[in-house]
């Protein structure tokens, strides 16, 4: 499977490395081939987590469609239609976990919010005991499918979503995170955390809509949703709030809507822990160093000395505004000085030992790629004060693309864009494997699109937030479709530049008076589209690119087996496991002799043994405890007896009936047909 690679630090590193307490609960979806990859040996000390893409909220069991289960795996089409109908649930793992790899809460189906909740509460009281600082990631799950009705559900709900019940559920699940995120909030006050905690709300992308019953999101008037690199896939709101904020920040209660990007989060982070308080001692020291060199050589020593005893002193009260001018001229070349510092403080320790070997050729060359290698920007005082008087950080372009092929750029990219403050380059922005369409145009959350801006849910939606929805090309158009204003939304049939609304691989925005994307204007402005599609796959982009990703989507076939092998009978249940630390799933090469259908059908007799002859099997362990053999060994004898008896007896009835009855399932086909199937209950039996 995919990972993050390991040597590149987290946040939570930094932050355990220092005094920091760390805790992480939820999603981590970050890899999970070896336990070097999950949170307890990526800085956190305390965890419950999962490590799949999607969990069930009361099972906690992944339960992968076979679509994706078995997606560029080459199987016979009966063992296919075998997987499909026998375990209807999908490729099913149970997925939860703490700091010590062990399985969590498995027999207690509480619904995963309010376990993470609790679980942070405990984390909370034990952090109060204790003078050291915390740090907590959450990433919940919500509203994440498979969607499941929460423990509470809200009049609001019921009121607003009339008849549509899948669409309540999701409305439910919604509020009850939100009560859990106010109840948390209520936790710090209670412990009396909240006055010096900073709290950051943020997400990863855009909403699903309704398809394939995977959410009921939408970001209307925005183009596009979770998967294309329209707006609506990629902008998101963040809310950064807590007592810290409120004490010390002069926007606190106000917007900042220029961008940032998910990586700041890291600089921004770092800054407010203090790691990076020596480097921002000698930089605020440096941004008052001329001025005071000028007042001493105009006779004022005095003053000076007391100037730059001052900048020693009042770091926490003014280092915010004074640290991004230094900043700026350190990035842009202008102080060597200061460029000196930065340098030396950003020397990994690999970079040393190097040193200490006497590769200093090798270790200069690492030192510069460091120093080179920061993809963040601090905009903390931009965000925090939202005042240019100071020179404050400020983000002017964001870059992103997936490439078909890692090894072959000719094989074109996936959804990939480039947007500085005027212009949003798209390429492939809407690329889906799914087959849906609508993500290419303004969808609403049941998956139902117009292939132009809904006119008046645009125009009450950019009253209501100012800024935030306008389209200067789509008022434009609007006001010069003859005249005439039209209560339904219906595309008008007027040449105007900037009004073909429709999806193309190149895809071209004046972000900057567009933020709908309402307007492909690249048959406008070829040299801009030339521009900055050179600038976003450049072969520099294109090599870091190939260096940090590997294409391999596809799944492992040890993992497979891992997961195959640890079902057991008992708990009608396999476990999402890491296998390289497991003895005999270690190398690839000890499956590769394995088809995939040997891999799968294996399931299927896994599976059935168990069934039948209901034997058990300890997880993990691959051993039998005597005591549960000899009990069921019993049981089976009579069982064996009781059942030979019965179909002596009651051949006909019972076995037509009952025992049939038991295992038949009816189904449609792709078709609409209905059908008749053999199962194992596996969730359904929960």
């Amino acid at each position: 499977m995919q990972h993050t690679d390991d040597s590149i630090p987290f946040i939570s590193e930094l932050l355990h490395d220092t005094n920091y307490q760390t805790a992480f609960y939820g999603k981590w979806h970050l890899g999970y081939s070896s336990q070097a990859f999950l949170p307890f040996n990526r800085g956190f000390d305390e965890t419950l987590f999962f490590q799949s893409g999607a969990i069930g909220y009361r099972s906690h069991q992944d339960c992968t469609p076979w679509y994706w289960a078995l997606k560029g795996i080459p199987i016979d089409p009966d063992l296919r239609n075998i997987l499909q109908n026998k375990f209807i649930d999908g490729f099913c793992s149970y997925d939860l976990w703490d700091q010590h790899y062990q399985i969590a809460s498995e027999d207690t189906h509480v619904y995963s919010e309010q376990l993470y909740t609790q679980n942070i509460f405990k984390y909370l009281d034990s952090v109060t005991k204790s003078d050291d600082p915390f740090f907590v990631y959450y990433a919940m799950q919500t509203p994440h499918w498979p969607l499941e009705e929460p423990p509470k559900t809200y009049a609001h709900c019921e009121e607003n979503t009339h008849s549509d019940e899948e669409r309540k559920v999701f409305c439910n699940a919604l509020l009850y995170a939100d009560e859990m995120i106010a109840n948390i909030i209520g936790k710090l006050k209670a412990n009396k955390l909240y006055e010096n905690t900073v709290i950051i709300f943020l997400s990863d992308n855009g909403p699903n809509t309704n398809w394939g019953n995977k959410g009921f999101g939408q970001t209307l008037p925005l183009r596009g949703a979770k998967g294309s690199s329209f707006e609506g896939g990629i902008r998101t709101p963040a809310i950064v709030s807590g007592g810290f904020v409120e004490q010390h920040c002069e926007n606190a209660g106000n917007e900042y809507n220029e961008m940032v990007h998910i990586t700041d989060w890291f600089p921004m982070i770092k800054h407010l822990a203090g790691l990076d308080e020596e480097i921002e001692q000698v930089l605020h020291a440096l941004t008052k160093k001329d001025k005071v060199q000028e007042e001493k050589q105009s006779g004022e020593d005095n003053e000076a000395g007391e100037q730059e005893e001052e900048a020693n002193e009042d770091i926490d009260g003014i280092i915010c505004g004074l640290l991004f001018a230094t900043m700026i001229k350190h990035l842009a070349g202008l102080d060597e000085e200061i460029e000196e510092v930065l340098h030396d403080s950003q020397k990994k320790d690999k970079v040393q030992d190097e040193k200490q070997s006497g590769e200093d050729n090798e270790a200069g060359e690492q030192e510069e790629d460091v120093n080179n290698d920061i993809d963040g920007i601090n905009l903390w005082s931009a965000i925090c004060h939202n005042d240019d008087n100071f020179g404050a950080l400020k983000r002017h372009n964001i870059m992103y693309f997936v490439m078909n092929d890692v090894e072959d750029a000719n094989e074109g990219f996936g959804p990939s864009y480039i947007r500085t403050t005027e212009w949003k380059l798209t390429v492939n922005a809407s690329m889906r494997y799914d087959g849906n369409r609508a993500y290419s145009y303004w969808v609403d959350y049941d998956n139902s699109f117009t292939p132009h801006p809904p006119k008046r849910l645009y125009q009450r939606m950019r009253a209501d937030q100012q800024g935030v929805y306008d389209s200067d090309c789509y008022d434009a158009y609007l006001l010069q479709a003859d005249g005439t204003e039209n209560d339904n939304d219906v595309e008008y049939n007027v040449d105007v530049q900037g009004t073909d609304f429709e999806y193309d691989e190149i895809m071209l925005f004046r972000i900057n008076e567009d933020k709908i994307e309402a307007c492909n204007v690249a048959k406008y402005y070829p040299r801009v589209v030339e521009k900055l599609y050179n600038q976003l796959l450049s072969e520099e982009h294109l090599e870091e690119y190939t260096l940090f990703n590997i294409d391999n989507k596809m799944q492992s076939k040890q993992g497979a087996l891992a997961q195959i092998e640890s079902y057991d009978c008992s708990k009608k249940k396999a476990y999402h496991l890491s296998w390289n630390e497991l003895e005999g799933y270690t190398e690839e090469e000890a499956a590769k002799d394995r088809s995939w259908n040997d891999i799968f059908y294996s399931y299927v007799d896994i599976v059935e043994d168990c069934y039948i002859k209901h034997k058990h099997k300890v997880f993990m362990s691959g051993t039998t405890s005597k005591k549960s053999n000899d009990t069921q060994q019993v049981l089976l004898f009579l069982l064996a007896i009781s059942t030979s008896v019965l179909l002596m007896v009651f051949a006909k009835y019972f076995y037509s009936s009952s025992f049939n009855a038991a295992r038949k399932f009816t189904a449609k086909d792709a078709n609409g047909s209905e059908h008749t199937t053999d199962i194992t209950p596996l969730l359904t039996s929960i």
